[in-house]
C-alpha cells in the first residue's frame, strides 16, 4: 500500500513528544528503531486518508506510563522508498485527520533534502 502527501512545517511538539523517554523505549522495542528527537510532518489528502486510517487499525500503540500523556499509535512505513520509519498519530479527539507525522532513526527533512510542499510517499508493509 502507499501513502502520498506533501511536506508541511510543524508546530515543534513533536519533539517533545519524540524526546520523551517512554516514547523512545517503546519506538525501540516496538518497531525496531531510536527516533530522532521530531517528526516530519506531511498533509495527506482524498483516498489516501482513507487508506492511512485503515492502515493506523492495526497499528502498534505507544503508550503512556502516567496520565498527563497522550497515547499514539503507530504503522511501519518506508519513507521514499529508502528510509525505514512509522507514523505516528496521536490518540486526540481533534487531531486532524489529514495531518501524518512520521518518526525515523534520522533527520528525514536533511536526508531527503525535503522542503515544504513538496511529495513524498509512503510504502506500507
Amino acid at each position: 500500500m502507499i501513502i502520498k502527501g506533501t511536506v508541511q512545517s510543524g508546530v515543534g511538539v513533536g519533539r517533545h513528544f519524540v524526546e520523551r523517554e517512554w516514547v523512545r523505549h517503546q519506538v525501540l522495542t516496538k518497531l525496531g528503531f531510536t527516533p530522532y528527537p521530531g517528526t516530519l510532518n506531511l498533509n495527506v489528502g482524498g483516498a489516501y486518508q482513507m487508506t492511512l486510517e485503515r492502515c493506523l487499525q492495526r497499528g502498534v500503540f505507544l503508550v503512556p506510563p502516567t496520565t498527563g500523556y497522550t497515547a499514539g499509535r503507530c504503522v511501519a512505513v518506508r519513507v521514499n522508498n529508502r528510509v525505514r520509519g512509522c507514523i505516528v498519530r496521536p490518540m486526540l479527539a481533534d487531531y486532524p485527520s489529514h495531518t501524518v507525522e512520521i518518526l525515523a532513526p534520522c533527520n528525514l527533512r536533511a536526508l531527503l533534502s525535503l522542503e515544504d510542499e513538496q511529495s513524498v510517499i509512503l510504502n506500507l508493509p
